[in-house]
């Protein structure tokens, strides 16, 4: 318990920045997570209705949202130095959306926690970033 104290301290002491990231990497998760539990109860996904599969604002949507994954789990690839996790974040990524994508964010900001002012660098690369930079 002390030491889950001890990290939502040092979470609060971060620079504004850092503390912006967390904050809205926590509101994405939070969002998601109720827009898909939402839809979820009110539609079955797997029976969309002809007219939505014949739009093409339909496709262009689902194109850009799965474009935006690209950079994102390319991040996930360079930071995570472990194949098995590298892969099982991209996956579920890819089968389950942003709110995945916010949990990452908001995993990699709690694993800093401990530290008052983690670099850029920290956050973007992780330990590779910090092996590369004590070389």
């Amino acid at each position: 318990m002390v030491a889950h104290a001890s990290r939502t301290f040092a979470l609060l002491q971060q620079p504004a920045p850092m503390r912006w990231l967390w904050a809205w990497q926590s509101v994405v998760l939070v969002g998601m997570l109720w827009a898909n539990l939402y839809a979820a109860g009110h539609e079955n996904l797997f029976q969309l209705h002809p007219i939505t599969l014949a739009s093409p604002w339909f496709w262009v949507t689902v194109a850009e949202a799965y474009l935006a994954f690209i950079p994102f789990c390319l991040w996930v690839a360079l930071r995570e130095q472990q194949p098995w996790p590298r892969w099982l974040w991209i996956v579920a990524m890819v089968g389950l959306g942003n709110w995945v994508m916010a949990l990452y964010g908001v995993c990699v900001l709690w694993g800093l926690g401990g530290q008052k002012s983690p670099t850029w660098g920290e956050v973007l690369f992780g330990q590779r970033h910090v092996v590369e930079e004590t070389r």
